[in-house]
């Protein structure tokens, strides 16, 4: 196990279209990320701020976090703040580190069995997706 981040990493994620009943809720994105270190959860989890200003912060941590998406609009906390909101809120969960990126289906075969394995071990020793990413890059970046 890990004991240190490599916050100059770069994480590609994806979040399925989401449908209910015949009405989509929201598209596709695809997205790549750096992936929040200790220090930037202490920074935006203080919640000194209230009502519109706490989600104009948030919407600046992704917009500082998102590097690349599939929107043609640029990144920017303004166009965070358009998003659907069950859309805003997963992307913040995975660039949190809360939960794992969908599977994309343009992904390789070896990027699916590491995302999965990502997946499949965070649920086996109880711990977020994020937390198991950190522990797998310090173990590669000792061992390199």
């Amino acid at each position: 196990m890990g004991y240190f981040y490599n916050d100059k990493q770069i994480e590609q994620g994806y979040i399925a279209p989401l449908v209910e009943g015949d009405v989509e809720v929201h598209g596709e994105l695809r997205f790549t990320y750096r992936p929040m270190t200790v220090l930037d959860h202490a920074k935006w989890e203080q919640r000194d701020d209230d009502g519109d200003k706490w989600y104009r912060k948030r919407a600046a941590m992704l917009a500082e976090r998102v590097k690349t998406w599939s929107l043609s609009d640029p990144i920017g906390a303004a166009v965070m703040l358009r998003l659907m909101p069950r859309l805003f809120m997963r992307l913040e969960s995975i660039v949190w580190g809360r939960s794992a990126s969908d599977l994309d289906p343009q992904w390789s075969a070896e990027k699916h069995a590491a995302e999965t394995e990502l997946i499949t071990e965070a649920a086996a020793v109880g711990a977020t997706p994020g937390a198991v990413r950190e522990a797998a890059d310090e173990k590669n970046s000792v061992a390199g």
